[in-house]
């Protein structure tokens, strides 16, 4: 069986940043790979679009922090952030332009999601955490 995890490169950049959001991060390594990973059928069946709080509006995430739940918003921004931050080490080349903080906002966006909705716990560890292509 082949499952993604993070890259190796990633090792150093996200020493900071949780489980899901190393798991994420080899999800766009995968991804940037295109075609040359074994996985490039499935990324590019994955949705593109959510409906969970990274997608919320500045509303609804109002809204969101108003209730139980406001941990979850806290805690998925600054993922995204360490992710970001990780990104721009592990892919330099992608850095580049006026687009590119859109770009991998959104890139890191998808992934954290993707991991979020379909990673697998093989025991209560967030380190247990994989994404398995069926």
């Amino acid at each position: 069986m082949v499952l993604i995890r993070s890259p190796t490169k990633s090792s150093e950049a996200a020493n900071d940043c949780d489980a899901h959001s190393r798991l994420a991060l080899g999800l766009i390594d995968e991804e940037l790979k295109e075609d040359e990973s074994p996985f490039f059928e499935w990324i590019s069946l994955l949705p593109r679009n959510f409906a969970n709080v990274l997608w919320f509006n500045e509303d609804q995430i109002t809204l969101t922090q108003q209730t139980f739940f406001k941990y979850i918003v806290d805690t998925w921004v600054d993922e995204i952030k360490c992710m970001q931050k990780a990104f721009k080490v592990i892919w330099p080349e992608l850095v580049v332009g006026k687009k590119a903080e859109l770009e991998i906002h959104m890139r890191v966006k998808w992934a954290y999601s993707i991991v979020k909705t379909r990673g697998f716990a093989f025991d209560v560890s967030r380190n247990s955490t994989m994404l398995i292509p069926l």
